[in-house]
């Protein structure tokens, strides 16, 4: 009896610190064939560095063809990795670091062969651009321009080689990592000086980590301020100065 008693005593000891390490699993969503993308990848590693120290542990899911926030709003995914803020829809079930993690830039690439191409009159042409960068999408209407929606880079390269479009547009760290990662992409495609648009990206969760923000804000700015040198591709664009 003393024994089962000391056995007992023993599970509810521990039950509590299983139930606690359940709860601190944390999914995101990453686009398809983001593995192939260096500069996702060391946005990745940074993410699941600094929520480390919060607590978390990430665990990844593939999007397919939907957008990472939608499947935060719909409770299918308890993190979006790169929300620029720039859908309304559906902000009263999700909460948002208040910085930004990373300043970066909307960029336009195109073929190499395309000596008459100009980035400054987009109008002219036909674009691709990657689902989830809805601040790019909001623009590009706004500029009223001609485009299709891609599920990742990778497919507007594609579409871009076989001449199916005059250009896509890109987060600049993705779209050179895409390219760079792209035999024919390499040698046929480059980026235009011209910037298409400034982007923020946001860390957002479902609102039930609300009180979680606190402490994942603080892991952010301790990583945000730290040695960055393990992150070479997007580490000029991080937000080291932090709101």
């Amino acid at each position: 009896m003393k024994k089962m008693k000391a056995i007992l005593c023993l599970f509810l000891m521990v039950l509590p610190v299983w139930a606690h390490s359940e709860n601190k699993i944390l999914t995101m969503g990453m686009p398809f064939q983001y593995s192939r993308n260096q500069a996702l990848k060391e946005y990745l590693e940074f993410l699941s560095d600094s929520l480390k120290d919060a607590g978390f542990k990430v665990e990844l899911k593939t999007l397919q063809s939907r957008r990472s926030y939608d499947l935060v709003t719909s409770e299918e995914m308890d993190s979006s990795p790169y929300d620029d803020l720039a859908i309304s829809e559906g902000r009263d079930k999700v909460i948002s670091v208040r910085f930004p993690i990373i300043y970066t830039k909307g960029r336009i690439f195109y073929r190499k062969d395309s000596v008459s191409f100009n980035a400054k009159k987009l109008n002219k042409y036909t674009g691709a651009l990657s689902q989830n960068n809805a601040l790019m999408d909001k623009e590009a209407k706004q500029r009223q321009l001609k485009f299709i929606s891609t599920v990742s880079p990778y497919q507007s390269i594609q579409l871009l080689l076989e001449r199916k479009i005059d250009y896509f547009l890109s987060i600049e760290e993705v779209g050179i990592s895409a390219v760079n990662s792209t035999p024919e992409g390499n040698s046929q495609i480059k980026m235009s000086d011209v910037v298409f648009n400034e982007a923020p990206i946001y860390f957002t969760m479902q609102k039930k980590f609300k009180k979680d923000l606190p402490k994942i804000e603080m892991a952010f700015r301790k990583h945000l301020t730290g040695n960055l040198s393990q992150y070479p591709l997007i580490k000029a664009n991080l937000n080291k100065y932090r709101n």
